[in-house]
This record gives structure tokens, sequence and C-alpha cells, in this order.
């Protein structure tokens, strides 16, 4: 009887101790989830940034309505921010400077192309490279601001090919299909997908 005591005492402590090891690691983890985690950059780096990915939404939503004024408008605004961009920040890091600012300069080039071109059809093509090299442009600075979703429609081009583009929301607004589509109307303008996203956070 005595040793059944004593084996029930044991068992008792080892639950105790179990028990309030979870509510000390449930603990932890919720004041590192708690806490709040700065950017790496200054906020005037930042502040560039949230500059053009404001104008570059604009310009998406052009592209969502069919609007060759709004995309032509707001592809002239894109690259005045872009231009605006504190990439010298960077400089301490050679490597990451040297990369972001080949990236940068794509990125300007395709913006170009853009408000040089009438046809909708060859600005989009020009909008799924820049969209591209923007998320690159993007990750390779570490952008840790604020969340950007990488979306992508799998029949922007032709019905069979795939385009990319950034949002600041996760809902799928398709600059490729769009509201005035001339074979799907507005149909397919929740067509696509969040592929991945940009917060180094």
């Amino acid at each position: 009887m005595k040793k059944e005591i004593v084996v029930f005492g044991l068992l008792i402590l080892v639950l105790s101790a179990c028990s309030d090891k979870k509510k000390t690691g449930a603990s932890g983890a919720g004041e590192q989830n708690a806490a709040v985690i700065a950017s790496k950059h200054s906020e005037a780096f930042n502040k560039s940034v949230e500059n053009f990915m404001n104008a570059y939404y604009v310009m998406i939503e052009g592209f969502v309505n069919w609007d060759t004024a709004v995309v032509k408008k707001e592809s002239a605004s894109f690259k005045t921010a872009l231009d605006s961009f504190k990439i010298d920040e960077l400089k301490k890091d050679t490597l990451t400077y040297v990369e972001a600012e080949r990236v940068w300069n794509a990125v300007k080039a395709e913006t170009d192309a853009i408000a040089e071109d009438n046809n909708l059809d060859e600005q989009r093509g020009s909008l799924n490279v820049l969209s591209q090299s923007l998320f690159d442009l993007l990750n390779k600075v570490h952008y840790d601001h604020s969340k950007i979703y990488y979306q992508e429609c799998p029949m922007a081009f032709n019905d069979e090919n795939p385009g990319n583009w950034l949002s600041a929301a996760s809902d799928i607004r398709n600059p490729y299909l769009g509201t005035t589509h001339p074979k799907y109307k507005s149909g397919m303008l929740k067509c696509g997908s969040t592929k991945d996203s940009v917060n180094s956070k």
C-alpha cells in the first residue's frame, strides 16, 4: 500500500511539471509573437518604396479597367517615384546594392516600354516582365515594412500562358483579364491566386 502511495505521488508530480512546462512554453510563444520587429531600413527608404508601390497599384487598376489613359498616366507617375527610390542606403552592402541597382534599372526599362506603347496587349506583356523584376527587387533589398502579395493569372496570355502582378491585398483583381475583356467581360476578374509574398520580417 505504501508503495502504491509513493508511485501515485510521483505520478502527480510528473503531471504537474508537464503542465507547468506547457504553460511556460505557451506564454513564451505568445510574448514572442506579440513582439514588434522594427524595419531594417530607414523611414525615408521605406517611404520611397511605399511611394512607387502606390503608383504601381494605381497603374494596375488602369489595366484592370482596360483604361489606357490611366495606364499611360500612372506608368509615368510610377517611373517618377522609382527614380526617387533611396537605393543609396544599400551602398553599405556592395553586393546587395549592385544586384538591386541592376534589377531597379530593369524595372525602369519596362516602365518606359509601357509608357511608350499604346497597345494594351503589348503593355500587358511589359507589365508581366516589370512585375517579376519588381518582385525580385523587393526581395533583394529585403523590404520589410508591409506585406506585398505576388499573384498570378494562369491564362493571362492567349488563355494559356501565365502573367504576374503585385498587390497590397490578398484579394484577386486580375489586370490581364480585367473588367471588360472582349470574350469574358468581367467574368474572369477574380481569376488567379497568390503565389508568394514579400515581407522579410
